[in-house]
């Protein structure tokens, strides 16, 4: 993902170390435009680091703030926010994790 000068599906300021993830229609149908992990949740991923620019190096957290189609993606897709490196958002868009990798979540609380 990167920068269109918009607010989130969450109503927030795009920053690094945000994610977004598929709309529960994108998956199982129906109506539902929800992010299929709910918006806030912390997801850590295990065994391997994204790069991210702008000084950040790699990263292993990230909060789900957006939601989007990730077409033509599994649907375990994740969208990773790179602000304005487009090369670097487009490079990792299309790479895919190799397993072990795992992704755990933690839904904060309010």
């Amino acid at each position: 993902m990167n920068w269109t000068g918009n607010k989130t599906a969450n109503g927030n300021w795009p920053e690094l170390g945000i994610s977004a993830v598929h709309r529960v229609n994108d998956i199982s149908g129906g109506t539902s435009n929800a992010p299929v992990i709910a918006f806030g949740t912390d997801l850590t991923i295990t065994n391997v680091g994204i790069w991210l620019p702008d000084g950040h190096d790699y990263e292993d957290q990230f909060t789900v703030d957006y939601k989007g189609s990730g077409p033509t993606r599994t649907d375990y897709w994740v969208g990773i926010y790179y602000h304005n490196d487009t090369a670097s958002a487009i490079a990792y868009a299309l790479s895919k994790l190799i397993l072990p990798t795992t992704f755990t979540s933690k839904e904060k609380q309010l």
